[in-house]
């Protein structure tokens, strides 16, 4: 009986919560207009404050999620806790034994620790996580990670990038793809990754001027290889490519190699120079006879 009122009593208060969040926001007051014109119907509204107790209930998971991780990095060690964090926030973490640990992996409450004695995190795949700078905090302190996908992370921000310089002797594969909390002055940061060989970095809106941003990242670090600059470069090889190709083709069509348009360039040079034996050349020749024979044809 305790119980179902103790559940009954969290989920009025996430309610009423939610309905409080939904009020102050700048996207209620939207749908409330659209509500009044009749374009949306009070199940939307209800879809709505749904989505934000499920978000709230989520973040209240990762907060104990990390209490929980706090206790096993304490009774295990740094590498373990920290995975253990990340894999029960839904990322999948790689050992130095080479195997790839997820949320199915945990038994008993906690990964495999006989197979993790003595391992080191080198790989991170937090795709489409709620990783945000305090779960970051805890990331920065591993020893031998090496690559760090962040992609879809829409709590990662700039302060994020920025605690990403306690990594710069290992980390040498950085994925910040779709990060839409993150700006130029946190790409910037990244110039102090020495190490870093690979950088992708597209579908970021609140970087205007990506490109330019990782022109200047490529400059400071020359070993390092930028998707968003590569794109670019592959497809300007491209159009030049084509170009050339059409160029030759119109050469074909004239029925002239570039050996024949050198040679008449140089005859003309001759020409005008006041070079009488250039006239009786047999480039000279065989320029005059197809002349005449594109008069007789005409």
């Amino acid at each position: 009986m305790n119980i179902s009122l103790m559940g009954h009593g969290c989920a009025c208060i996430l309610r009423r919560q939610a309905a409080d969040v939904v009020r102050r926001s700048a996207r209620c007051v939207a749908l409330q207009q659209a509500m009044m014109t009749g374009q949306r119907t009070a199940q939307c509204r209800n879809m709505s404050i749904w989505y934000l107790a499920k978000k709230r209930i989520q973040r209240a998971w990762s907060e104990q999620v990390k209490i929980q991780s706090f206790d096993t990095i304490k009774k295990f060690g740094r590498e373990v806790g920290v995975s253990h964090m990340l894999v029960k926030m839904g990322a999948r973490v790689q050992f130095t034994n080479g195997k790839w640990y997820a949320k199915q992996d945990i038994r008993q409450g906690s990964l495999p620790l006989d197979e993790l004695n003595g391992q080191f995190v080198i790989a991170i795949d937090a795709t489409d996580t709620d990783l945000d700078q305090f779960s970051m905090a805890d990331v920065v302190k591993l020893s031998e990670v090496k690559y760090l996908s962040l992609e879809g992370c829409g709590l990662v921000d700039d302060h994020c990038l920025a605690s990403l310089v306690h990594l710069r002797d290992t980390l040498t594969h950085l994925n910040i793809n779709k990060c839409e909390q993150v700006t130029e002055n946190g790409v910037a940061t990244l110039h102090k990754l020495r190490n870093l060989e690979r950088l992708n970095m597209n579908d970021m809106p609140l970087v205007k001027f990506a490109p330019l941003v990782a022109v200047m990242l490529e400059d400071v670090l020359p070993q390092c290889r930028i998707s968003l600059v590569t794109k670019q470069v592959e497809t300007y090889v491209e159009e030049a490519r084509k170009g050339g190709e059409i160029i030759e083709e119109h050469r074909r069509q004239a029925g002239l190699d570039k050996t024949s348009q050198d040679d008449l360039r140089d005859l003309r040079i001759r020409i005008k120079e006041g070079d009488h034996d250039a006239k009786d050349s047999p480039m000279r020749q065989t320029s005059h006879k197809r002349d005449e024979k594109t008069s007789s044809k005409r």
